[in-house]
């Protein structure tokens, strides 16, 4: 179950446009692992908050996100928060 990014925080209430992100620990071991990530706007180096655990896109059949790749986080109309691209760091 993920939670909403949204919560705790002063984000309006309406659909969240894509938000850039970076891959937390723990990073996927494999292909169906979900991931946590911090959001960069919403990031405090004194209090680094993780979201999770999301799906995720993969690039190819091999390539995993490691911690630190920059990401691309989007919310459905489900509710349900999706990393839809990753960029190795």
């Amino acid at each position: 179950m993920t939670t909403d990014l949204r919560e705790g925080f002063d984000i309006p209430l309406e659909h969240v446009g894509p938000l850039s992100a970076k891959i937390a620990a723990p990073a996927p071991a494999t292909l169906a692992d979900e991931v946590y990530v911090t959001i960069d706007a919403l990031y405090e180096p004194d209090q680094p908050f993780k979201h999770g655990p999301l799906k995720w896109q993969s690039r190819d059949s091999t390539s995993l996100p490691a911690v630190g790749d920059a990401c691309v986080v989007l919310e459905l109309d489900t509710g349900e928060y999706w990393v839809i691209a990753w960029w190795p760091s």
